[in-house]
């Protein structure tokens, strides 16, 4: 008993500390992980381009990236037994944790790219109600 008395405040710091730290990366993971999955659904191509020359990642021509690739899909015979329309969002799920932390890598690395699509839309918006008046 007297051991544990004369570490002082060393035993609850250290448990602070670790609980803190857990939580910190655990909500880290999850705010990656809704910034992934939502780059995936609102921007497919950017984040297949990402996946493909930043990480080597090829995605299957069977997964939906809004581009032209569905046509293709439908003219190739193979396509028959893949799923159809599977989209970027639910490969990436589907691909365990390997696939979900390229997916997180792939969306900060792209980032960047996001934004100025997103400040582009938003001087479209605003050129629009500047041309109403």
């Amino acid at each position: 008993g007297a051991t544990f008395l004369s570490c002082g405040p060393l035993v609850p710091f250290m448990a602070g500390s670790w609980l803190g730290y857990t939580w910190g990366c655990v909500g880290f993971w999850r705010q990656s992980k809704n910034k992934a999955i939502n780059c995936a659904r609102r921007y497919p191509r950017i984040m297949c381009h990402s996946l493909l020359t930043d990480f080597d990642i090829e995605v299957p021509a069977h997964v939906n990236t809004g581009g032209s690739l569905e046509e293709e899909i439908k003219e190739d015979s193979n396509a028959k037994s893949m799923p159809e329309n599977l989209s970027l969002e639910q490969w990436i799920l589907d691909g365990g944790v390997g696939r979900l932390s390229s997916a997180i890598l792939a969306a900060q690395s792209c980032h960047e790219d996001i934004i100025e699509l997103q400040k582009n839309e938003r001087q479209k918006l605003l050129d629009a109600y500047s041309e109403r008046d």
